[in-house]
């Protein structure tokens, strides 16, 4: 049986992810429900049978995201869509996170060895390479962020430095932190070429 697996639209931090499941709908939603159960972060608002409203708590990205899945039986299977929105309707950048949820959803209801969801928009596309030490690059919107800022510290701290020479606790540490936080942002970034 072929598994249609489209891309995640992500658009001011809310995504959207369509695919079939190979499964009847009630062993889909069941699916669902088991995965909600094994996670820590999840947590089930609504369940209409076709239609399930799950609530994830906040993470150092977001202060959390609600994501509707809507269920529809299809010839061989099951359509899933789902929706990610911020807690804070006011927010435009999830650096990643509501691709990465839907990602995870996909993951805990497809069965092993199904293709994972490209994605489109500004979520991070879990298939680039790792930096290195194994650790992936950060989003493109959070590298540049931290790239941004830490260009701004540093140009303080060396500002400080020469006019304020009396209290070198006042630029000693952004001095010595900075650089390596602008390291890592233009690792992020070069490693997305």
């Amino acid at each position: 049986m072929t598994v249609e697996v489209m891309r995640i639209e992500t658009r001011r931090a809310r995504s959207t992810a369509t695919w079939t499941a190979p499964f009847r709908l009630d062993e889909t939603h069941d699916r669902v429900l088991a995965a909600v159960a094994a996670s820590h972060r999840t947590s089930l608002r609504s369940d209409t049978g076709d239609r399930l409203v799950l609530g994830l708590k906040s993470t150092l990205f977001t202060w959390g995201t609600t994501i509707t899945i809507e269920l529809a039986p299809v010839a061989g299977g099951t359509l899933v869509v789902a929706r990610t929105t911020p807690i804070v309707r006011t927010t435009l950048l999830d650096w990643g996170e509501g691709p990465r949820d839907l990602r995870a959803l996909h993951d805990a209801v497809m069965p092993p060895g199904a293709e994972r969801p490209a994605i489109s928009g500004s979520g991070h596309d879990p298939s680039e390479p790792p930096l290195p030490g194994g650790v992936r690059a950060w989003p493109k919107s959070l590298a540049w962020t931290v790239v941004i800022a830490a260009s701004l510290l540093l140009v303080l701290a060396l500002v400080n430095l020469v006019v304020n020479t009396a209290q070198i606790g006042t630029w000693l540490p952004l001095l010595l932190l900075t650089p390596f936080s602008l390291a890592w942002g233009l690792r992020s970034l070069r490693s997305r070429r």
